[in-house]
């Protein structure tokens, strides 16, 4: 089983060969957008996994992830407007789906990191 880390590097690389991909390869789009949604599913149930009331260090590293993750969500909804790629065929990217569960995410670890006396996490 990959670690979570592991699944966000692997998100990471589909998205950028999607960018790089021609616009008329739709047969090979649709191929990485399944095997995104399939990550991004698998990515959901590790978080939930994950022991999120851990040492402080380990929260400021799932701090680091998740802070990446929104902004590698908000650059690939800036991106798809950018292209004028139509809603209907990434609509969860268009409608920004996965930002508010990250930023929740991030909102609840630094609440735990300063309850623990860090004042900026």
């Amino acid at each position: 089983m990959d670690s979570f880390d592991d699944v966000l590097g692997q998100i990471d690389g589909i998205e950028r060969e999607l960018a790089e991909l021609p616009a008329d390869a739709f047969l090979q789009r649709i191929e990485l957008r399944d095997r995104l949604l399939e990550l991004r599913a698998e990515a959901g149930r590790l978080r939930q996994g994950a022991d999120i009331e851990g040492p402080t260090e380990h929260l400021m590293a799932q701090l680091s992830g998740w802070r990446q993750e929104l902004n590698r969500l908000r650059k690939q909804r800036i991106d798809v407007v950018k292209q004028g790629v139509e809603t209907r065929i990434y609509p969860e990217v268009a409608s920004g789906l996965g930002i508010p569960d990250v930023e929740s995410q991030i909102l609840r670890i630094e609440a735990i990191l300063r309850s623990r006396g860090i004042e900026n996490p």
